[in-house]
Formats: C-alpha cells, sequence, structure tokens
C-alpha cells in the first residue's frame, strides 16, 4: 500500500498501522465504560473481509450489511475528521450560548483591559477561544455508534464493482466516508476495497417512523473507470490529510496535489428571523 501526504504533498510506502493507529485511542474517560469502543469494533473487525467478499458477489445477508454499517458508524462518528467536526460544532454552540445570557446583562461586566463591549467582539478579535476537548465529542460518538449502524443497515445501497482495480483501484483515506454533495441528506460513498464501494442514501423518514434495517435495499452497479476517478475525487477531496491507493502513480499524486487544500468542514447558514435568528450548519467540502 502507498500513502499519500496532502499536508507535505509526499508519498511513501506503508502498512495500515503505520499511518492509522491511534495511541489509546479507544479510550475515552467520558464514557461510563472507558474502553467500550473496543467491545464494539471486536463486533465487526474479524468479520469485515468476509463480509467484503460476500458483498462483492452479491450473496449475503443482514449480518454482513450490519458489519459493513457498524463500520461507517465507527468511522462517522470516532475518527480524527469526525472529532474535530464535533469539536467545532460545539464551539459554536458555546459562542451562542454566551451571546444570548449577555443580551439579558447576565454576564458580569468585560474587564476594561481587554478594551471590548461584547462577548461577540472579544471572540471576533479572537481575546476570546473555545478549547473543546476532542474527547467529548469522540464519547457522543461512542454513544451513537449501534443507532448509526442500525441506521445505515436500513438505507438503499449502490454497491459498486471496479473491474479494473488493477490499473484504476477504488482510493481510501484516512477518512474513508466521502460525500457526494453538500445538499442534505448527505450521500456517502465508502471505499472498502480497491475493486469495492458502496454509495449509501439516506433516508429522511418521520420523527414517528424508527429506522428499520427490514427496509434495505441494493442493487450492483459495474462502474467504468471514468466513474472510478469521480469517485476517487471526492475520497480524496474529502480526506483528513492521507490517501491510500494499493499502487502508486504520477496521477494519484497529482490529484492529491490538486485537491490538498480540501477537507470536509461545518459551513453555517443564518436566517433572520422577527424574532431572532435561525442558524443552520451543514457538512460540506471547504477549501482552507
Amino acid at each position: 500500500m502507498f500513502a499519500f501526504r496532502k499536508s507535505k504533498l509526499d508519498s511513501f510506502p506503508c502498512d495500515s498501522r503505520d499511518v492509522c493507529r491511534i495511541e489509546e485511542g479507544s479510550t475515552n474517560p467520558y464514557l461510563g465504560e472507558p474502553r467500550l469502543l473496543e467491545a464494539f469494533l471486536s463486533t465487526f473487525e474479524p468479520k469485515y473481509n468476509r463480509s467484503c467478499e460476500a458483498i462483492s458477489v452479491g450473496s449475503f445477508g443482514h449480518d454482513d450489511v450490519a458489519v459493513i454499517a457498524a463500520f461507517m458508524a465507527f468511522v462517522g462518528g470516532c475518527a480524527p475528521t469526525a472529532t474535530r467536526l464535533g469539536a467545532s460544532n460545539l464551539s459554536e454552540i458555546t459562542k451562542l450560548e454566551l451571546d444570548r445570557p449577555e443580551k439579558l446583562d447576565k454576564l458580569p461586566p468585560i474587564p476594561q483591559e481587554l478594551e471590548a463591549t461584547s462577548v461577540l467582539e472579544l471572540i471576533n478579535d479572537g481575546k476570546l477561544t473555545f478549547d473543546i476537548d476532542r474527547k467529548y465529542p469522540h464519547a457522543l460518538g461512542v454513544a451513537n455508534l449501534i443507532e448509526s449502524t442500525i441506521a445505515f443497515s436500513s438505507y438503499p445501497w449502490e454497491i459498486l464493482r471496479n473491474g479494473h482495480s488493477t490499473q484504476c483501484p477504488f482510493l481510501t483515506s484516512d477518512f474513508p466516508i466521502a460525500i457526494e454533495g453538500p445538499q442534505p441528506p448527505l450521500t456517502r460513498l465508502v471505499p472498502l476495497r480497491p475493486d469495492l464501494a458502496i454509495k449509501v442514501s439516506p433516508v429522511v423518514r418521520s420523527p414517528t417512523l424508527k429506522d428499520n434495517p427490514r427496509d434495505f435495499r441494493f442493487r450492483l452497479v459495474d462502474v467504468t473507470p471514468a466513474q472510478v476517478r469521480i469517485f476517487n475525487r471526492q475520497v480524496v477531496r474529502c480526506a483528513e490529510d492521507f490517501v491510500f491507493s494499493p499502487i502508486s502513480s504520477h496521477g494519484i499524486a497529482r490529484l492529491v496535489k490538486k485537491y490538498a487544500s480540501h477537507r470536509l468542514g461545518l459551513v453555517s447558514r443564518k436566517t433572520h428571523k422577527e424574532r431572532g435568528a435561525m442558524i443552520c450548519r451543514s457538512i460540506d467540502i471547504v477549501s482552507d
């Protein structure tokens, strides 16, 4: 396997353990059982290769779907990209929560030496910042693993089979759940192997209807090299830093260089209302 790094624009041969392991990354002090994540990982990691093989030939059961859905839930809730986005969201919420009591004069006066008239001014000037412990959004992700697994195993899947993987493999990354576009609900693009990927399209249901794995549907799609390249472009754009490939090529290096400044971020949209404002946040691909 070869790793391509967006931050340094270099590449090198590697093993997944060389770049993906985070020491004590499964331990979280905010959880009642700090090693709860390890127990969850043990439910799908040993079965991953078997389930991928079953899915690739279209002969699989609900257990195989659950294994891949659990993998998606883990990455989407606990990977470094997920905790970064979670910390950013909590920081924005904290800013809003400080703004409300200040308008009601429920905060102590700002010291004169700070030369500011409001908390918002302190924030905008960089004098007041929020340092969110990323273990906290990580704990929230762990707490939602079962719910996310059920959701991903109930959505429609397109199983993408790549018969050209020797010359044009699916790429993967340190955040192997790319998004297809910014419009909710976000369609996920998930590389599983160089010759296998899935496209998961979430279903927006009524709050009274729960996600049910019995609603799962799928279709098999044999993709062309052109479709693989479009898929890989999104994988590279959504990668936090590392892109992985079974082959090394100048084409992959150029792709990584082209989108080196891209990654997932939170985009806020503010709508003014008669009695205030409504702020909506969504995940999108942003450029630093």
